[in-house]
């Protein structure tokens, strides 16, 4: 690996273990935030599955969010961040090349444990300002998702 993904991989794992969940979601997000127009200009079914698995992702980001705000465990978010990394090649990799896909993927993976979450943020001090960035992450794939519907 070379490049921006062997830096960003290199960052990634110096980070603390939340951080490091946290930093790898937003991450992810933002590099197929960058691939919107080659998302967009799939056709019309390809561009279907690639909404459907995005607004998964984003749901689910949501629901990860609203558990840990209210202090409970977002039971399930890890198997279900997991298996959709599981699909992110099949599901993208025509629009934006198979091998970063696949890194985008890797990278999913790596962040899926959002479970452990509730343990490392709770009563710390950057709890509100970690919170802020996986709603930013949320909020940048439902953009995501918006533009590739309205593509």
């Amino acid at each position: 690996m070379r490049g921006p993904e062997a830096l960003y991989s290199s960052i990634c794992a110096t980070l603390s273990p939340m951080f490091n969940i946290i930093e790898r979601l937003l991450g992810v997000i933002t590099v197929l935030f960058g691939f919107r127009k080659p998302l967009t200009e799939a056709k019309d079914e390809r561009r279907k599955k690639i909404f459907d698995l995005l607004d998964q992702m984003a749901a689910c980001l949501d629901r990860v969010v609203v558990s840990l705000e209210a202090h409970e465990v977002p039971h399930g978010a890890c198997g279900e961040l997991a298996t959709y990394a599981g699909w992110l090649p099949e599901t993208v990799g025509a629009e934006i090349g198979v091998n970063m896909a696949s890194f985008i993927a890797r990278e999913l993976e790596e962040a899926h444990n959002v479970e452990s979450l509730l343990v490392q943020l709770h009563g710390s001090l950057d709890e509100r300002a970690e919170l802020a960035k996986l709603w930013e992450a949320a909020g940048r794939l439902h953009a995501l998702i918006n533009i590739i519907r309205a593509g």
